[in-house]
C-alpha cells in the first residue's frame, strides 16, 4: 500500500530532506565557520535553515508536476548526493571551476574519489530516499488547481522570505559578501546553476574564431648554441609547505641546495587545473581571466611555436586543458611503463622516460614542459612509492574523513 501526499506535502517534504540532509555540507562549514566567528545574533542563526527551506520550496513547487517527478526528482537526488558526499567529505565546492573540472577529468582522477565509505552514503541519503518516493503516490490537483495551489505555496515562501530578510538582511549581506564560496554549497541550486553556465559558455564557444597572438614573435639566440629549458608545472603544490618559504619541515632538501629563486606573492587563477593551467600561460591576469576567451586564442607556447623554438609537452596530470594542442605533446600512461602506474595514475617519475635521450637530440632552442601530478588528492598516498614514505604517520587512504589532520597533512 502507497503513502497518499498531496502534491503540497510532498514538495514541502522534498524541500525539508534537501534543506536539512542534502545540505549536510553547507551546515558543517557554517558550524565550523560560526566557532571561529560568533554571529552577531544566534536567531539570525536560526533562521538560515527556514530561509534555505522556503527557497527550496519556491524551486521544487517550479519543477515538480504530474508525471514528470518521476524522473526528475530522482535524478536530482543522485547528483546531489554524489555532490553533498564532495562537500562534507573534501570540503569541495561546486562551482564553475568545479563542473568544469568534473566535465573534463579523466577516468584516474574520477575513480579517485570513490571509496567504500562512498557506499553507505548513497545508500542512506541517495537509494533509501528514491525507494520510499517510489512507494509514495503524488495527488495532483486538476491543472487550474492546481496551478493555484501553487501559486499560493509560492506566495507564502516569498512572504516568509521577506520577513526573514527584512529583519536580517544586514546579517545575511554581510555573510555572503565575506564568505561568497557559501553559494558553492547549497545543493543542489550549486552545481544546476554551474553547469547551466559551463553550457552558455560551450554554446558561446562553438560560434567564436580563434585569435593568434605573437604570429611576429622571433628567437633571437645568435649563440649557435642551442637553449634547452625544462618547465616542471606543478599539481596541488601550496606555497605555505615549502620549507624554502619558510615551512618548518624540510620539503625542499634538494632544491634547497641549488642556487633558486622562490617568487612567494603569486596566486593561481583557481585551483581546477582546468582554470590554472589555460591562465598561466595566457596573457590575462587573475582578474581579467575568461574562461571562453583563453580558449579561442594563442598561449605563451603558441607564441614560441611561431618564434620557431622546439616544443614538447609531457603530460602525467590529465591533459594540457587546450594548452599544448598545438605541439608535439605525450601522455603518460601504463603503457610506457607499467611498474610506474597503479590505480589508474603514474608515480611522476615516469616523466623521466625517454626525456635525457631528447634533449640530447635537440638542435635548436627547446622547451620541455613536465606536467606532473604532484600531490593530487585525495588518494595522496597514490602519488609516490613506498620507499619516498618519509613523513609519517600517513594516510593511506581517498577516505580521508577517517585520518587525523596530521596523517593527511604527512601524506600530502
Amino acid at each position: 500500500m502507497k503513502l497518499r501526499l498531496s502534491s503540497t506535502a510532498y514538495i514541502a517534504l522534498i524541500a525539508l530532506f534537501f534543506t536539512l540532509i542534502q545540505n549536510i555540507g553547507l551546515w558543517h562549514h557554517l558550524s565550523d565557520l560560526f566557532s571561529k566567528e560568533p554571529p552577531h545574533s544566534w536567531i539570525f542563526v536560526a533562521t538560515i535553515p527556514l530561509f534555505i527551506f522556503f527557497a527550496l520550496n519556491i524551486i521544487f513547487t517550479l519543477l515538480i508536476w504530474p508525471v514528470a517527478h518521476r524522473i526528475l526528482i530522482p535524478i536530482i537526488i543522485i547528483l546531489s548526493s554524489l555532490a553533498t558526499y564532495g562537500m562534507y567529505t573534501y570540503g569541495t565546492f561546486f562551482d564553475y571551476g568545479m563542473i568544469v573540472n568534473i566535465f573534463e577529468t579523466n577516468t584516474g582522477e574520477a575513480t579517485s574519489y570513490l571509496s567504500w565509505g562512498l557506499v553507505p552514503w548513497l545508500l542512506i541519503i541517495c537509494v533509501l530516499p528514491i525507494v520510499a518516493l517510489s512507494l509514495t503516490k503524488v495527488v495532483f490537483k486538476p491543472f487550474w488547481k492546481e496551478l493555484l495551489s501553487k501559486l499560493i505555496s509560492i506566495v507564502v515562501s516569498v512572504v516568509v522570505i521577506a520577513v526573514i530578510a527584512g529583519f536580517y538582511y544586514k546579517d545575511y549581506a554581510s555573510l555572503v559578501r565575506n564568505h561568497s564560496e557559501i553559494k558553492a554549497l547549497l545543493n543542489p541550486t550549486n552545481y544546476i546553476t554551474a553547469t547551466y553556465r559551463y553550457g552558455r559558455y560551450q554554446l558561446v564557444e562553438a560560434h567564436m574564431p580563434f585569435k593568434h597572438l605573437g604570429e611576429d614573435a622571433v628567437d633571437t639566440n645568435k649563440s649557435g648554441r642551442p637553449n634547452v629549458v625544462v618547465m616542471v608545472l606543478g599539481e596541488a603544490s601550496r606555497s605555505m609547505n615549502y620549507s624554502l618559504n619558510g615551512y618548518k619541515r624540510d620539503t625542499n632538501p634538494q632544491l634547497s641546495q641549488r642556487d633558486v629563486i622562490s617568487f612567494k606573492n603569486v596566486q593561481s587563477c583557481g585551483t581546477a587545473t582546468a582554470v590554472s593551467v589555460p591562465c598561466m600561460f595566457s596573457d590575462m591576469t587573475r582578474a581579467t581571466y575568461n574562461p571562453t576567451t583563453v580558449r579561442h586564442q594563442d598561449s605563451v607556447i603558441d607564441v614560441l611555436n611561431h618564434a620557431g623554438i622546439n616544443l614538447l609537452w609531457k603530460d602525467n596530470d590529465g591533459g594540457c586543458k587546450g594548452v599544448c594542442d598545438r605541439i608535439k605533446h605525450i601522455e603518460m600512461t601504463a603503457k610506457i611503463d607499467p611498474s610506474l602506474c597503479h590505480n589508474g595514475s603514474c608515480y611522476d617519475q615516469i616523466l623521466l622516460n625517454k626525456l635525457q635521450q631528447f634533449i640530447d637530440e635537440q638542435k635548436q632552442d627547446t622547451l620541455i614542459v613536465i606536467h606532473v601530478i604532484g600531490s593530487h588528492g585525495p588518494t595522496y598516498d597514490d602519488r609516490y612509492p613506498a620507499k619516498f614514505k618519509h613523513f609519517t604517520p600517513t594516510c593511506d587512504t581517498s577516505d580521508l574523513q577517517n585520518c587525523t589532520r596530521e596523517q593527511v597533512t604527512n601524506t600530502y
